[in-house]
């Protein structure tokens, strides 16, 4: 059992060195400029090891480009209920949302994608469904919260 569990945390620790390097490569260099051998060595894993965590170069990108998407979202707060305070709320909102686009990694990470939709356009989707489409749909929930409390009138949310 220990030894199980010291592979899976191995496992762990090896993918994620993977990915902090893939990720720091592409955001620095593009994904046409960056190998996996650059990436493995990057990593301080062997290419062998680097295929046994991601299937190609396409899915380790794909894996960065999900997991960025929704660690930035997570930093948008959305209170689950609406305690009257209209302006702090929506204030709340706008600094958190800004601030996903005011940090160099936050841009670094939206050119990249832009920079690849016509090569990867199921990940630009993915990306649109995790990012975009999920934080509107989480402000629609809150907008509508405010409009039951009769805070804001909207006829189409």
């Amino acid at each position: 059992m220990a030894s199980a569990a010291r592979q899976s945390d191995e496992r762990s620790t090896k993918s994620s060195l993977i990915l902090a390097a893939a990720y720091e490569l592409f955001l620095a260099q593009g994904f046409d400029a960056v190998s996996t051998d650059l990436i493995a060595k990057t990593a301080g894993v062997s290419k062998a090891t680097l295929y046994a965590h991601f299937s190609s170069k396409e899915a380790l990108f794909s894996e960065i480009l999900l997991g960025q998407c929704a660690e930035f979202s997570s930093h948008v707060h959305f209170p689950e209920t609406y305690d009257g305070d209209l302006a702090g709320t929506l204030r709340r909102f706008a600094l958190d949302f800004i601030a996903i686009f005011d940090s160099e990694r936050g841009i670094a990470l939206y050119r990249l994608i832009i920079g690849e939709v016509h090569r990867f356009p199921e990940i630009a989707l993915a990306f649109e469904a995790a990012g975009p489409s999920d934080t509107n749909r989480r402000l629609v929930q809150l907008l509508q919260r405010i409009a039951e409390h009769g805070d804001l009138k909207i006829d189409d949310f």
